[in-house]
């Protein structure tokens, strides 16, 4: 994703202009954003590398 597309969404889902001014609401309206396009979180029980 280049990054003005993802500004915009900050801003138009989030309100937000970096990703630092996140709330835990902004985020949530953002995974629910991104899980409309079709992400799909990874499982966090599974191994992680360099653990």
């Amino acid at each position: 994703m280049h990054d003005e597309t993802c500004r915009q969404i900050l801003v138009r889902i989030a309100r937000v202009t970096t990703c630092t001014d996140l709330d835990r609401d902004g985020f949530q309206s953002l995974m629910g954003f991104f899980e409309y396009l079709g992400f799909q979180p990874i499982d966090t029980s599974a191994p992680r590398p360099g653990r």
